[in-house]
């Protein structure tokens, strides 16, 4: 009976028993950009979220900053800061940190980070000419 009653006591706490959420905002990562275009990054790992208990919900975010009266989010700089996997639409510098913050359904938080640096090859190699016109 003691056998019996232990089995079903085990059977129990592991059908309600989860692990502890993990987020993953994937490696950092670099980036090229030009006045024309830039290299195209996707945020998150393989996969954004694991442990806990599925459905995810996901939330990218950054230190929001201003330049005069318009403040600056993911969103300027992320295609959707609900994915699991968002795409880098534009950069503002050379190094920007997201923020990571997962939500399992049984409302457990995780977070993570990730640092994309950038170059930028905003530089030109038209060359100048200068002409004095006839009378001058």
């Amino acid at each position: 009976m003691l056998r019996k009653l232990l089995f079903a006591t085990a059977a129990l706490l592991s059908l309600n028993s989860y692990s502890q959420c993990l987020a993953d905002a994937g490696p950092d990562q670099h980036m090229c950009q030009t006045f024309s275009s830039m290299d195209t990054l996707t945020l998150g790992g393989f996969p954004t979220a694991s442990g806990g208990q599925s459905p995810y919900t996901y939330q990218w975010s950054i230190d929001p900053f201003s330049l005069g009266s318009t403040t600056f989010d993911a969103s300027v700089f992320l295609d959707d800061t609900t994915l699991a996997n968002p795409k880098l639409q534009s950069s503002w510098d050379t190094e920007m940190t997201f923020y990571l913050k997962v939500t399992d359904a049984l409302n457990a938080v995780c977070h993570d980070t990730v640092k994309i640096t950038a170059s930028s090859f905003a530089s030109h190699l038209a060359s100048m000419s200068f002409t004095i016109n006839a009378g001058d």
